[in-house]
């Protein structure tokens, strides 16, 4: 785990020296309500007034009974993954998919990490309803996770139990289950390989239901 607001404290600057430019991450959010949900950016965080990431990437919301809602891209548009701060004239936080003028978006998390919105409707992710407990929701609990075997946290001391990898260790099987929802196989030799390009022809894919193979 790169980030989490239980060990690191509710910090953007924090989250931003402890995530930025090492590797495809996770974003999992807890709500107020307990609503968990996110996004995957299938390209390294990065600071700046510019959308990032590709097609592979996608939104997430747990269904509370043992599943998982899959939002993918649409191709409407490439606004995947947007992250900036300390701006006056764009918004500071993270956003998966949406538009910047209008500030509507798929997920939003503001650089405070105390609140986020989760629009019910969004041109880049297949999203036919609001992620999180509301549109507006107050955040409990949030981490950034690295999806490669080698992308370790330099705030950590040698030998802590967080440094044992990335997502694919043993103590994060939950983790591992959330990387299966975009077709990947958790590998242990080697560094998870990318997504597969998926061509849908111009039709938007609906949200899929993912249930973990061990149940």
């Amino acid at each position: 785990c790169l980030f989490s607001t239980a060990r690191d404290g509710s910090s953007f600057t924090r989250l931003c020296a402890m995530t930025l430019a090492r590797a495809p991450c996770l974003l999992v959010i807890r709500d107020g309500a307990g609503a968990r949900f996110g996004g995957y950016s299938s390209a390294p965080l990065q600071l700046g007034p510019r959308w990032f990431g590709g097609s592979n990437s996608f939104l997430f919301r747990a269904d509370g009974a043992g599943g998982v809602l899959l939002h993918r891209a649409t191709g409407a548009n490439a606004n995947f993954v947007y992250m900036n701060a300390h701006r006056e004239m764009l918004p500071n936080g993270i956003a998966f998919g949406g538009d910047l003028d209008s500030r509507h978006f798929g997920l939003w998390l503001e650089d405070s990490l105390d609140t986020g919105r989760a629009e019910e409707t969004c041109s880049t992710y297949d999203l036919p309803h609001s992620l999180a407990s509301s549109a507006g929701f107050a955040v409990d609990h949030v981490e950034v996770w690295a999806v490669c075997e080698g992308a370790r946290n330099p705030w950590l001391a040698a030998g802590g139990e967080e440094e044992g990898g990335g997502a694919t260790s043993d103590a994060h099987k939950e983790t591992r289950e959330f990387l299966a929802l975009a077709g990947r196989e958790v590998n242990r030799a080697q560094a998870l390989e990318p997504f597969r390009e998926e061509e849908e022809e111009g039709r938007p894919r609906a949200p899929e239901k993912w249930i973990s193979p061990d149940q």
